[in-house]
């Protein structure tokens, strides 16, 4: 009988912890209580519960709580169709500096959609690991952080852009963070590639570390018919040694083991999954070294034919239906411009220039900014975001659609997305610095900026504040 009773106190005070958390997280209007987000075919991004600091090391806790609420949950009864959901409330925020973290290492920006709400989360890779930043109508908030050990002396982390999909395939969005450790000379040093599995509350499982690689750039995406997205990382080997760089592929399923690794060649820098021949298989795409490499699928993991494009300088990579024929095509930033490459047979593979791109093009984004169902390319030309729009196939517009006016901010990301939750992709973050010493790395976010406006940031930033309660973890 003590025992009964003890186990009912103990089940009692984690019902009563997790309803005192999503209480709060309600109430800051930042995580919406017992809602995981829907499912996304993009790669990338987050979590949201609100777990205690030692998050990532007492995944127990977390278990005992679904364990709990699984048991004690009363039987569903019928509820009446629900209003329509409300527009987001505007951010009125435009021009805003806020400091997110230590300036130092190199960053990465990405927008996914980690609560399931009406607007995304911003992820910004800083030097201790990464922060994720929700949005309300009074500003930013730091809803998640993810930190790692610090670099050791004479290297540094950097910790690259988010990918987001449902690895395990039980319909929740799970989170892949690939990190790299680099010489102070821009040797590899080895690094990790992490999962973060979704748990039904909102939260999330117990991190893993899938492999002590120089995992410099990631994506989720089904490649197999099995159960689960895959997970498709690039392994930037030392270039200074004369390594080629692979592209390492995890199957998908409750433990991601790796299923395939392929050559790509020297100085990998990012890696795509799309159906580049068209035959109903996935492929992968990835840049190093001044060359396009295609890996052609067969649909069962396997990659039996590859391929190589010499482009040079080649540094982005995008994806989009460029000759309006229903393929997605590979949009190439590189020394001689912009070029794209028909999706299809070998044969028509040749890549092919695109007129009216200004020479030093960043940040290179394809996407329909205008929603008119033809694919738009978005990029940075300091001082101002450049919009190139899809008129007709294999023409583009290009105009000025926002320009940073003056002060001391200095963009070194951004990213072009629906922020306010109107429909369009039309709102754009900034994360950059400034020239005085000691500066943080700072986020500016501005709503509609497609429209030629200009803009002069604060003089002066405010500290990015975190939410009442943040999720954290320690992965190592």
């Amino acid at each position: 009988m003590d025992k009964v009773l003890a186990s009912l106190r103990t089940l009692g005070v984690l019902l009563g912890l997790w309803v005192i958390l999503g209480v709060v997280a309600l109430v800051a209007r930042v995580i919406p209580l017992g809602q995981g987000p829907a499912p996304s075919a993009d790669g990338g991004v987050e979590d949201a519960g609100e777990p205690s600091d030692d998050a990532g090391e007492r995944p127990s806790d977390a278990g005992a709580i679904e364990d709990a609420m699984a048991a004690a949950a009363p039987e569903p009864t019928p509820e009446p169709p629900e209003e329509p959901a409300a527009p987001a409330a505007p951010l009125a925020i435009a021009g805003q500096r806020w400091t997110v973290c230590d300036a130092g290492g190199d960053p990465s920006l990405a927008l996914a959609d980690v609560f399931g709400d009406a607007r995304p989360e911003i992820i910004v890779g800083c030097r201790d690991g990464w922060h994720v930043i929700g949005l309300g109508p009074s500003g930013p908030l730091r809803v998640a952080r993810f930190t790692t050990e610090p670099a050791p002396s004479g290297q540094r982390n950097v910790h690259g852009a988010v990918a987001r999909g449902d690895v395990d395939g039980d319909g929740l969005a799970d989170l892949v963070l690939p990190l790299a450790l680099l010489g102070d000379n821009g040797a590899s040093r080895g690094g990790g590639l992490f999962w973060i599995p979704r748990d039904a509350f909102g939260g999330i499982r117990e991190p893993a570390r899938l492999a002590p690689i120089t995992a410099v750039a990631a994506v989720v995406a089904p490649i197999d018919r099995d159960t689960g997205a895959e997970i498709v990382a690039m392994n930037r080997a030392n270039a200074l040694a004369q390594l080629p760089s692979e592209v390492w592929v995890f199957g998908g399923g409750a433990s991601p083991t790796r299923t395939a690794a392929v050559v790509v060649g020297i100085g990998g820098t990012t890696v795509s999954v799309t159906d580049a021949d068209r035959d109903g298989h996935a492929d992968l795409v990835a840049l190093a070294s001044g060359r396009v490499a295609l890996h052609f699928g067969d649909g069962s993991g396997g990659f039996p034919r590859s391929h190589s494009l010499a482009l040079a300088g080649a540094r982005e990579l995008g994806l989009g239906d460029v000759d309006g024929d229903g393929g997605a095509d590979l949009v190439v930033l590189g020394e001689d411009g912009l070029r794209w490459i028909r999706a299809g047979a070998l044969e028509g593979m040749e890549p092919r220039g695109l007129d009216g791109v200004p020479a030093n093009l960043r940040g290179l984004q394809v996407l329909d900014a205008d929603g008119d169902g033809k694919v738009d390319l978005a990029g940075w030309d300091h001082p101002r975001l450049v919009w190139l729009r899809q008129r007709d196939p294999v023409d583009f517009e290009p105009r000025t659609a926002f320009t940073l006016a003056g002060g001391p901010f200095g963009p070194r990301r951004h990213r072009v997305g629906d922020l306010d939750g109107d429909g369009a992709a039309d709102d754009l973050v900034l994360l950059g610095t400034t020239a005085d010493e000691g500066a943080g790395l700072e986020l500016v976010i501005v709503e509609e900026a497609l429209e030629g406006r200009e803009l002069t940031p604060s003089a002066e930033p405010r500290p990015l504040p975190d939410a009442p309660l943040v999720l954290s973890a320690a992965l190592r």
